[in-house]
């Protein structure tokens, strides 16, 4: 039987190295049929090859081409254009609108900047950090409007203003069909938006760097492994029997998080991108309170513990051992505990784990609890007559 199983294993894993590499050819093909379509692209433009990348003359004015390969085969054709204007100081990314974008502003989380532009307000998200008069500035005009919409209903994903607006870059998938005569179109409609781009501004340097948003996110990612770690080491040190003390831990935790989400809110808004940074804190937290919940209600209870702990009998069903860099812990499963139909593992001294084999009867010492849940408190060896 174990040779069979060892059999169906390695044959599970042969086809899985098959697929793997079948996937990983397939992926090269693709990459490899994209930098020949790029190179294609930039021979039918009359380009100039400057490493990884193209430089095109178009109406006059040069441009860079670049091809990026990113994850999962995605690549994305990527137009750069040198603007002399609009000193932005932080970047200006325009994009389509998404429903998480207009949640976020529902919400009051999201701060979108609103350029007075009814139709490009409703038609377009602005990603940017920039003072609002920043924004203003370099989007008041009507062409860059127009333009920065003619882009992006060509198939563009995004158009971004970057390098105090020394720097122009329009954005879309390399996957789709995308020829010399509708890339000249986009270099001329990215060459109006740098003409049209206003003169820079004399106003001082740019805000502060913003860092609640991020350091809320890292302390939100930060607590959940701290409750995780917490409720492991709980569950260790003091048991359980039963599952109340873990249900109204957690139940108390997540009515924290639900206490905690409007903070959460009031920390991070205010900027275009602080939406994505509360749902990242608000998933952190739902795994952060309930589990520090669990863990802290188990610990209390168990560490509170001033009474006397009952005997019960058990049987000892397996034990086993787990080794790390510097130490190794100790452990024994046990059976016929109330609450508990399924082995309960309990870590145990050396000594004690040395003294025991499958099958023999032991006594345990099962604390009342500080709250009235019952916990795992360690082996005897005899029936606790001292009590």
């Amino acid at each position: 039987m174990l040779a069979v199983a060892l059999v169906v294993c390695l044959c599970l894993a042969a086809v899985l190295v098959f697929v793997l590499l079948g996937l990983g050819r397939k992926q090269d093909a693709e990459r490899a049929e994209l930098d020949r379509r790029f190179l294609a692209l930039g021979t039918a433009l009359g380009a100039k090859n400057e490493g990884s990348a193209l430089r095109v003359t178009a109406n006059e004015q040069p441009f860079m081409l670049r091809l990026r390969h990113g994850r999962a085969g995605r690549a994305e054709l990527e137009i750069e254009a040198t603007a002399g204007g609009a000193e932005a100081r932080l970047p200006i990314v325009i994009r389509r609108e998404t429903s998480v974008d207009m949640l976020g502003k529902k919400l009051r989380i999201n701060r979108e900047v609103q350029t007075g532009d009814a139709t490009f307000d409703a038609a377009v998200y602005v990603e940017s950090d920039a003072p609002d008069f920043d924004v203003q500035r370099v989007l008041g005009e009507a062409r860059v409007r127009q333009r920065v919409l003619a882009l992006l209903d060509a198939g563009f994903s995004a158009v971004a203003i970057l390098d105090g607006g020394g720097k122009l870059l329009a954005v879309r998938d390399a996957g789709e069909r995308f020829d010399a005569d509708a890339l000249r179109v986009a270099c001329g409609e990215l060459g109006a938006i740098a003409e049209a781009l206003p003169a820079p501004s004399a106003r001082p340097g740019p805000p502060p760097l913003w860092l609640a948003g991020p350091i809320a996110a890292v302390v939100s990612a930060v607590l959940a492994f701290v409750g995780f770690y917490l409720l492991s080491w709980a569950r260790g040190a003091y048991y359980p029997l039963g599952s109340s003390a873990t249900i109204v831990g957690a139940a108390l935790g997540f009515v924290a998080w639900l206490c905690a989400l409007p903070l959460v809110g009031v920390l991070v808004r205010g900027r275009s991108v602080s939406f994505r940074l509360f749902g990242a804190c608000f998933c952190f937290l739902l795994l952060a309170m309930p589990l520090s919940g669990a863990g802290a209600a188990i610990a209390m209870n168990g560490r509170m513990d001033a009474d006397l702990p009952i005997c019960l009998g058990a049987r000892v069903a397996s034990k086993g051992s787990r080794s790390y860099k510097t130490s190794t812990s100790y452990f024994v499963h046990l059976v016929g505990l109330p609450k508990e139909p399924a082995p309960v593992e309990l870590p145990v001294q050396r000594e004690v784990f040395t003294s025991l084999h499958e099958g023999q009867d032991v006594f345990v010492e099962v604390g009342r609890g500080r709250f009235g849940w019952e916990w795992l408190k360690g082996i005897r060896f005899d029936d606790c007559g001292g009590w």
